[in-house]
Order: structure tokens, then C-alpha cells, then sequence
């Protein structure tokens, strides 16, 4: 059983729990002994007068709670009296009430240590000032827009014969550079070559009959002109009655037959120059039509494509070779029309092939298409290399290929990671800053994104903006910008 009362010590009042303990498992009734526990408050321990350490009532109730069945409430003054007037003997005890005495003290240490270590992790994890990384200002940041595209080129040509044949020769293949006018392949031109040939007789022979009928005109002007002449010689003897009227007219007959003659030799030779003419422009054709049978650069190339080989039939326009000008290699890039903003001619960009991921190739933007696509929601920009051989630039047509666009560069900016970033709305997110040793959390506007994943921030924010990827970070919470920020 247990007994509870409190005594005035001084002005202090501090409560004592006398109790009894009978060991049943040793003897019916063991020697009664009386135990003080003194405390003042459930956090404060002090040493009672008989030499025990003092634990908080909270342990004497567990007690109760697991021994009261053996406790008993009778006591003896003696007991009672040390515990009142602080006697300095040591009681008695017997060994199972030592047993739960060590237990209880166990128990009230234990406690205490649990309470100073979770307050200094308290302390050590929320309330201590931490140090913190910060972003500082940056100078000369390039602004970069990110693209994927392919090699292309301006000027592509898929030429053919403009006639049908069989291919007898080829002179160039792929890869192969080709001057304008070089030949490519020739046909097999035999039959042409003949109506070439009769073409030219048939010019010759015109010519010849031009000349026949010339020869045969000036004959006749120079009858017409004798029979003319003969004419006016009859016609004044006959006015003079020295010749008759019928040898007038006869002579006056004979000068107009003369005439009559001599314009139809001029028909003739007009109709003989006519026939020189056709003659002439059926043996032009027969020689176009034999040019023909050879295929020639139309420009400067390189040859990217040969789709016919020695022996092939190649049909009227089929497509045998495919040719590029080598100056007109660009890449064709898409960009994101979200970030396409301020892109324009000229600017400075840096191009990496597949094929060559080490290498970066400065290029600059030499159109802009006026139309995005409206399904992939991108532009098409078109960057051109700057001092690139033609010769040996972008070999392969069709490689892909990444593209990036200086847009501009910041002087002086202030730029942070996109992870330290919340809330980020596409104009403003919220960050934490370091403000007068506190730590808050502030919207700013977003402004320029890298292709690092950092974004620009107002540099006239107030306080330092805190990158660091601490987990404890509470608003109004100590902290310190940490040395080599």
C-alpha cells in the first residue's frame, strides 16, 4: 500500500511517498522499510536525505501501478521521522526493493537522456543557424536557343535525258565534284548522228537551189530589160511611121512576157531561200536532238546520287544523277516556337553533327521560314557554315544534326538552377533568399532560360538567392551566405 503526504521544508514543500514492501515469494511478512521521494517539479531531480536519488512521481505511479499489490500502507515513526528531519543513515533495504529502486533509476536516467538528445537534435535539425549556398552575378552570359534539324541543301537538282536511250557511258559517281558543262553520261546516238547527217545534205542541196533560182532571177531581170529596151525602140518607129503597128506590138508583147518571167523566177529564189532556211533549222534540231544523247552539269555540283548504271535504258526526264551546290549546304533546324522569340538573321549559332559530337561548327542563321508548323508548333531556321571549305562542309545530306543560337548575351545577370525554383507558372516562381541573417521566400519573374537548366532573375532583388539543397530550410530561419558561394 502506499501513503502520500506533503511536507514543509523550509518553505519548500516537497511531497514524500512512504510505502511498505512485502516480498511474498521470500517470506509471509518481511521487515517493513520506508523509502522518501522527494521532487519538486516532473524536470528537476535532487537527493533525498537518506542517500536515493529523487526520479519524478510519473516513476513512483508505474511503481504502484506494477508492485502496489505487495505494498503496504503501516509504517514505522522511525522511518518516517528520518524522512522528515533529512537523516543521513542509509536504510536497510532488502534486495528485491533495491531490485526495483536500480530499476526505477534506470529508467528516470534513461528518460533524461532521451529528452537532452531530442532537444539538441531539435535544435541541431530546426532552430541552429545553418549555412547556405547563394547565387552570385554572372558577366557575358550567352543566351542560348536549342534546335534539331538535318543537312540540307538550297540548290538540289535531279537531272535526266531529255530524251529516251540507252546509256552507253558514265563519267561521274557518287561524291564526284563536276565542273558546270562536264559530261556525265552519254547515250547511244548512232541514229541521230545519220538524220544529222542527211540534214546537213538537205542544207546543202537548199543552198544549192537558192543559188540555181538566184542565177535564174538575174537572167530574167536582164531579158525583161533587153525586151524592154526593144520595146520603147518600137514604139518610136512606129510613131514615126518608120516600122509597122504589128512590130509595136509584138515588142510591146515580148516586154511583158519578159516581166511576167522574171517574177516568177523571184518567187522561185524566195521559195529556194525558204527551203535553205528549213533546211537549215532541221539540221539545228538534229544537232540539239543529238547534244542530247549527252547529259552535262548545269552548275558547279557535287554528285550526292546515281540512279542508273552502264547498259540501263533511261526514259524521257528519269532521273539519273542528283546533284548539290556545295555553297548552298545548310542545316534546317526546328525550334520551339516558345523559344524562337528574338531569332533572327545573322546571329551567331554553333552546329554539332551526329557523326561528329566533339566538333562544333560555328555557323550563323540565314533564314527564317515566315510559316511555323502548325502541328509541331516549331520554326524552321536555316544556318549556314561560316568559313567552311565547300569543297569538304556537311558532307551528308539528310545527317542529323543539333543547333545552338546565340540569342543574346547578358552583360551581367544573376542565373539559377531550375530545380531551386517552385511554383514556376511560365512568367514567375518562387525562391528563397537570404535577407538581413533570415531566410524568406520571394516570387520573382523568370526571365532568360539556359541550356544548362538555369534561369535569369531580377538582379535588383533584395536579399541573396539561396541554391542549396538543404531540406531544412524554414522561413525566418538563421543562416548565413557559406564562404565561396
Amino acid at each position: 500500500m502506499l501513503a502520500i503526504e506533503t511536507l514543509n521544508d523550509g518553505g519548500k514543500q516537497t511531497c514524500c511517498m512512504i510505502f511498505t514492501a512485502r516480498n511474498m515469494s521470500y517470506a509471509p511478512r518481511l521487515s517493513l522499510t520506508q523509502i522518501k521521494i522527494g521532487f519538486r517539479s516532473l524536470h528537476l531531480f535532487r537527493p533525498c536525505a537518506s542517500g536515493i536519488c529523487a526520479v519524478p512521481g510519473l516513476i513512483c505511479l508505474n511503481a504502484w501501478r506494477l508492485f502496489g499489490s505487495n505494498i503496504d500502507t503501516s509504517s514505522s515513526m522511525e522511518s518516517r521521522h528520518a524522512c522528515e528531519h533529512g537523516s543521513d543513515r542509509r536504510l536497510d533495504l532488502p534486495g528485491a526493493t533495491r531490485k526495483l529502486m536500480s530499476r526505477l533509476l534506470k529508467l528516470g536516467a534513461g528518460l533524461v537522456v532521451v529528452l537532452v538528445v531530442s532537444g539538441g537534435a531539435y535544435y541541431w535539425r530546426f532552430a541552429r543557424e545553418i549555412p547556405v549556398r547563394v547565387a552570385v552575378p554572372e558577366q557575358n552570359v550567352e543566351v542560348r536557343v536549342f534546335g534539331i534539324g538535318t543537312i540540307e541543301a538550297q540548290i538540289v537538282s535531279k537531272i535526266g535525258f531529255q530524251i529516251a536511250g540507252k546509256i552507253i557511258a558514265i563519267e561521274a559517281d557518287q561524291g564526284d565534284f563536276v565542273k558546270a558543262g562536264a559530261v556525265l553520261a552519254r547515250l547511244d546516238d548512232e541514229a541521230q548522228r545519220a538524220k544529222l547527217k542527211k540534214s546537213e545534205v538537205a542544207q546543202r542541196q537548199a543552198a544549192a537551189n537558192l543559188a540555181k533560182t538566184q542565177a535564174q532571177r538575174e537572167r530574167a531581170e536582164i531579158t525583161y530589160q533587153q525586151k524592154k529596151n526593144v520595146n520603147v525602140r518600137r514604139q518610136t518607129l512606129a510613131s514615126r511611121g518608120s516600122a509597122s503597128q504589128e512590130a509595136a506590138e509584138d515588142a510591146q508583147a515580148a516586154e511583158e512576157i519578159a516581166l511576167g518571167d522574171a517574177k516568177v523566177i523571184e518567187a522561185d529564189a524566195r521559195v529556194a531561200a525558204v527551203q535553205q532556211d528549213d533546211a537549215g533549222a532541221q539540221r539545228t534540231i538534229d544537232a540539239v536532238v543529238l547534244a542530247q544523247h549527252e547529259l552535262h552539269a548545269p552548275f558547279d555540283a557535287r554528285v550526292i546520287g546515281r540512279l542508273k548504271e552502264l547498259g540501263g535504258v533511261a526514259n524521257a526526264g528519269e532521273n539519273v544523277f542528283t546533284l548539290i551546290a556545295p555553297e548552298s549546304i545548310w542545316v534546317k533546324a526546328y525550334v520551339d516556337e516558345a523559344l524562337a522569340g528574338g531569332l533572327a538573321v545573322g546571329q551567331r549559332a554553333f552546329v554539332r553533327l551526329r557523326s561528329e559530337p566533339d566538333r562544333a561548327v560555328e555557323a550563323e542563321i540565314v533564314r527564317i521560314d515566315q510559316e511555323n508548323d502548325r502541328v509541331t508548333e516549331e520554326r524552321r531556321v536555316y544556318v549556314r557554315c561560316r568559313d567552311c571549305d565547300p569543297r569538304h562542309q556537311l558532307r551528308y545530306l539528310g545527317e542529323q544534326a543539333e543547333v545552338e543560337i546565340v540569342k543574346k548575351v547578358v552583360p551581367e545577370g544573376l542565373f539559377v538552377p531550375f530545380r531551386f525554383i517552385e511554383g514556376y507558372d511560365g512568367r514567375s516562381a518562387m525562391v528563397w533568399v537570404l535577407q538581413h541573417g533570415k531566410l524568406a521566400r520571394r516570387r520573382v519573374q523568370v526571365r532568360e532560360r539556359l541550356l544548362d537548366g538555369r534561369v535569369g532573375i531580377p538582379s535588383d532583388l533584395q536579399g541573396q538567392v539561396v541554391i542549396d539543397e538543404r531540406t531544412d530550410l524554414r522561413e525566418g530561419r538563421a543562416a548565413r551566405a557559406r564562404s565561396g558561394s
